[in-house]
């Protein structure tokens, strides 16, 4: 049997008790878009249901973490200014932490050179005179 979007919402809002979910959280958990999350935050929030506990800050955009209940919203905090970002950027650089990007691209990199190896030993065995580097 199908969801409805009241179940969806209560759901929602069971899971909202428990824990702080930002918007992406929010999407996974209730298996629909990201458009269709960010409805019901925003009726649920309307409603009274939910507030934003906290918010955090990745990549320098400030993301809201909502919880169920009546709460006070915390204050969205003000955008970096451009000194702030570069000293956060050269910390993150000097400290030797790769951001989720770059980790991501390695692990985009490795999975595409172990498919043209896999694809070069496939050629070299279908074709006998292409020699494989040693």
């Amino acid at each position: 049997m199908r969801k409805t979007k009241e179940d969806r919402k209560n759901n929602l809002l069971e899971k909202l008790k428990r824990e702080a979910m930002n918007r992406r959280q929010v999407k996974d958990v209730i298996f629909c878009t990201q458009q269709t999350a960010d409805e019901y935050l925003a009726e649920l929030k309307a409603e009274g249901k939910i507030y934003v506990a906290f918010w955090h800050r990745t990549n320098g955009m400030p993301s809201p973490y909502y919880m169920a209940g009546d709460g006070v919203d915390a204050e969205k905090p003000k955008p970096l200014s451009n000194a702030e970002y570069t000293a956060n950027y050269e910390a993150r650089k000097a400290s030797g932490k790769s951001s989720v990007r770059s980790s991501a691209k390695s692990v985009n990199n490795e999975h595409l050179v172990s498919r043209c190896i896999a694809s070069m030993i496939r050629n070299a065995n279908m074709h006998p005179t292409i020699k494989l580097p040693d």
